[in-house]
């Protein structure tokens, strides 16, 4: 029998945590992949932001696991978003209603926004303002 496992590179930056996933997210691979996500999301102070551009096919099972990894994010007081999803799994995503629990960027920039307070000075940086 073939081992079936997804791949997770956890990167932890001062104000969040980047989670990179690879391979498929299927009922197979899910089992090891809940725990270590839901391990992750309630063991960290920071949001996580989730980089699924590496995962060519999920099906229901990879949704419940991300919606299980964020409720235990909410529980310990922060959020959590999706990024690099292919447009099919976007589409499915979309469909099926998760992107109302999880916001789903296109880019880190736009992740960062969605999870993290921003301060004075990043917000006139990324408006092109100077202080006043």
């Amino acid at each position: 029998m073939e081992d079936i496992a997804v791949d997770m590179v956890v990167l932890e930056y001062d104000r969040y945590v980047l989670v990179m996933l690879y391979g498929e997210l299927d009922i197979y691979t899910g089992r090891d992949l809940r725990e270590q996500l839901t391990c992750l999301a309630g063991g960290t102070d920071r949001p996580v932001i989730i980089d699924m551009a590496g995962v060519p096919f999920c099906d229901g099972s990879a949704q419940a696991i991300l919606l299980a990894t964020e409720r235990r994010a909410r529980s310990q007081g922060h959020s959590i978003a999706l990024i690099g999803l292919t447009p099919q799994i976007h589409k499915v995503f979309r469909l099926t209603g998760l992107t109302l629990a999880l916001p789903v960027c296109t880019t880190l920039r736009e992740a960062q926004w969605c999870v993290l307070p921003l301060s004075d000075t990043e917000i006139e940086a990324a408006l092109g303002q100077g202080p006043c």
